[in-house]
């Protein structure tokens, strides 16, 4: 069956599998600078491969920065390889945490049960290829473009000033009822965003576990406390462990603690018997 595996520290796979819940963490504020902007750079290369004009192509890039603005990704990020010396030198503390083997089938069962819910989810693969943030891009350029071009007074505010052009907050609700409008034409391509990564960023084989999280009032996170900077997530339970959601624990180069202190710890947690081995990865 195919396993899913989270890169993470000691700290952190003791909270998940003593909560039984996994975080979905903003992934703006990922070790990539580019993440979540990548659609900006594939509408730029549409714009030059169909010749848009470059005050279009302004108006393109500034309606998705205003909907990145408004939204994010929260997600738990996954591979499909366990036991990368990349991955464990990035995500575990230089080689001391953990890579947790999920199983595929239970993510995607786990997804499609919490549609609807307060923390939605979708399992998708991450790609990295600029000719597939392309293709998969361009529907959602062309709407855009499509609205944009249009003769009707589309967005609001398109053609037409604010009722008081001298006041701020009116100017700035006019146009973020601009942003809106097209936010909701474009939403549907919009949510492959975060499924698009860098290519230096290929080694990783990875997959993601999405929640599109609305920056809203009505719509609260939590936050937590790293070194640099205060990160918002969302919580998503780990439901019906007899499903076996937990396959395999790699434990890192680095990780000292015996494989049965691991395996007894899990089952005591209601996982079940999993498979704990020690990284193949020669690095000390």
């Amino acid at each position: 069956m195919p396993i899913l595996y989270h890169y993470c520290t000691t700290a952190t796979f003791h909270s998940i599998v003593g909560s039984k819940s996994l975080w979905m963490s903003s992934l703006t504020q990922s070790n990539d600078s580019s993440e979540g902007r990548v659609v900006s750079q594939a509408i730029a290369r549409l714009a030059t491969r169909d010749n848009l004009s470059d005050e279009l192509t302004g108006h393109l890039l500034a309606a998705v920065s205003n909907m990145e603005g408004l939204f994010d990704g929260f997600g738990l990020c996954l591979s499909s390889e366990g036991d990368l010396l990349s991955q464990w030198r990035a995500y575990t503390q230089d080689g001391a945490g953990l890579s947790i083997g999920f199983d595929q089938g239970y993510v995607e069962w786990l997804a499609q049960t919490s549609r609807r819910t307060d923390v939605d989810l979708a399992l998708h693969e991450v790609h990295y290829k600029p000719e597939v943030h392309d293709r998969l891009v361009y529907p959602m350029c062309s709407k855009l473009r499509s609205l944009l071009e249009s003769d009707d007074d589309f967005p609001p505010g398109k053609r037409e000033a604010p009722q008081d052009a001298s006041n701020p907050k009116s100017v700035e609700l006019h146009g973020r009822l601009a942003v809106l409008t097209l936010l909701q034409a474009a939403m549907e391509s919009f949510s492959e965003v975060f499924s698009l990564k860098h290519e230096a960023f290929a080694e990783e084989k990875e997959w993601r576990l999405l929640h599109h999280f609305g920056w809203l009032p009505t719509n609260p996170c939590l936050y937590r406390a790293t070194a640099g900077r205060i990160v918002p997530y969302k919580v998503c339970a780990l439901r019906q462990l007899s499903r076996g959601p937990v396959i395999e624990v790699v434990l890192g180069p680095r990780h000292t603690t015996p494989t049965e202190v691991v395996e007894n710890y899990l089952t005591q947690h209601g996982f079940g018997e999993v498979r704990v081995k020690q990284s193949l990865a020669p690095y000390r």
